[in-house]
C-alpha cells in the first residue's frame, strides 16, 4: 500500500505576546512549557531512517504556539532539520515580531509557509480580540514584509461577532498585500471560546460568506473556508474537519487528531516513535445530517450542525 500523507502540527512553546479571546489554548504571556526540542528531532531522525519502508509520508512540518517566534531557537533547529530531510516546514504565527532579521532567519532554516492571523484593521475591535496593545498595524506590517521576503503567506480571519464588520475590509488587504490564500474560520466554541457570547449563528455565517464571495477578484488571497460544509460556501473553496490529514503535538509530546477536541492524546512521543503512533491514530469520523464527514466530538459541528 503506499504511504499515507500527513501534515504534523507541532506545538512549539505554550508562550504567547497575545492574549486572543478565542485562542484554543490557554497560553501565558511569559510563563509555559517549552517543547522539548531534541525529543522530536529524535523521533523525526527515527521517521527517516525508515522512511522508504514507512506508512506514512509527512508532507509537511507546520510549527505553531503559543506565538512560536518567542521560541525561535526551536524554530530555526526544526527548519534547518525538516530542510536537511527534505520535508516541508512553516510556522503559524499572530505575525507581531516579523521583522526583518527575523524573515531572513526564517528564510536561512528553510522554512516555505507562513500563516498569519488576522482578525481586523480596526483598532477597537482589534483590542477587544486581542487583548494586548499591540496593533493591527504591526501584524500587517509582519505580513507585508513576509510577503516581500518570498514566503507563501497564509492569512487567517477568525469569523465571530466580534469583527463581522471587518471580514471584507480584511480581504480586502490581504488581497492587496498579495498573500496565497485567505482562511476564514468561523469560532469554535472550544478553549478560551467555550464560554464566550460572540458566535454567529449559521445564516449570518452563510451571509457573511456569501458577501465575500461577491467581492473575490483575481488570484491573491483566494478564500478559503474553514471546519466548514461546501455547499454553505457560496462557490468558495470549504472543508470540514473530516477530511484533515493532520495530526497535532503538544509541547509535552502529546499526540492528538486535533487540538479542538476534548479526547485524550492518542500517543506520546515519550513513548512511541512517530511510526507507532501514526498506527495509534483512531480518526473517528461521524456524517452529518447534511451528510459530511466530521471528526466525532468536534465542538464546532455538535453545536451547530
Amino acid at each position: 500500500m503506499p504511504a499515507e500523507n500527513l501534515s504534523i502540527e507541532l506545538k512549539i512553546t505554550d508562550r504567547c505576546n497575545q492574549q486572543c479571546f478565542h485562542c484554543m489554548n490557554d497560553d501565558q504571556p511569559s510563563a509555559g512549557r517549552d517543547l522539548d526540542c531534541e525529543l522530536f528531532l529524535r523521533r523525526l531522525d527515527e521517521w527517516a531512517s525508515g522512511r522508504a519502508q514507512s506508512a506514512v509520508n509527512f508532507t509537511e512540518v507546520r510549527m505553531t504556539g503559543g506565538e512560536p517566534l518567542l521560541n525561535l531557537p526551536a524554530v530555526t533547529i526544526i527548519g534547518e532539520r525538516c530542510r536537511r530531510l527534505q520535508v516541508p516546514c512553516g510556522i503559524n504565527t499572530n505575525a507581531t515580531l516579523l521583522d526583518e532579521p527575523a524573515l531572513a532567519l526564517l528564510h536561512a532554516t528553510g522554512l516555505s509557509t507562513i500563516k498569519a492571523s488576522f482578525d481586523s484593521l480596526d483598532e477597537d475591535v482589534w483590542r477587544a480580540m486581542r487583548g494586548s496593545g499591540l496593533s493591527p498595524a504591526r501584524t500587517a506590517g509582519g505580513i507585508r514584509r513576509a510577503v516581500a521576503a518570498g514566503f507563501h503567506v497564509i492569512v487567517r480571519f477568525t469569523l465571530c461577532a466580534h469583527n463581522r464588520s471587518q471580514l471584507l475590509p480584511c480581504y480586502r488587504a490581504a488581497r492587496d498585500w498579495g498573500v496565497h490564500k485567505f482562511q476564514v474560520k468561523p469560532m469554535i466554541p472550544a478553549g478560551r471560546a467555550a464560554g464566550a457570547d460572540s458566535f454567529l449563528d449559521i445564516p449570518e455565517l452563510r451571509r457573511a460568506i456569501q458577501e465575500l464571495s461577491e467581492i473575490v477578484s483575481g488570484p491573491a488571497a483566494a478564500p478559503e473556508i474553514l471546519c466548514w460544509p461546501p455547499d454553505y460556501a457560496a462557490g468558495l473553496a470549504a472543508r470540514p474537519c473530516g477530511n484533515m490529514t493532520k495530526m497535532y503535538i503538544g509541547t509535552d509530546g502529546s499526540v492528538f487528531d486535533c487540538n479542538y477536541l476534548s479526547d485524550p492524546p492518542f500517543a506520546s512521543l515519550r513513548e512511541q516513535s512517530l511510526e507507532e503512533a501514526c498506527r495509534h491514530r483512531h480518526r473517528r469520523t461521524e456524517t452529518t445530517t447534511g451528510g459530511h464527514c466530521v471528526l466525532a466530538g468536534c465542538p464546532a459541528w455538535s453545536s451547530c450542525w
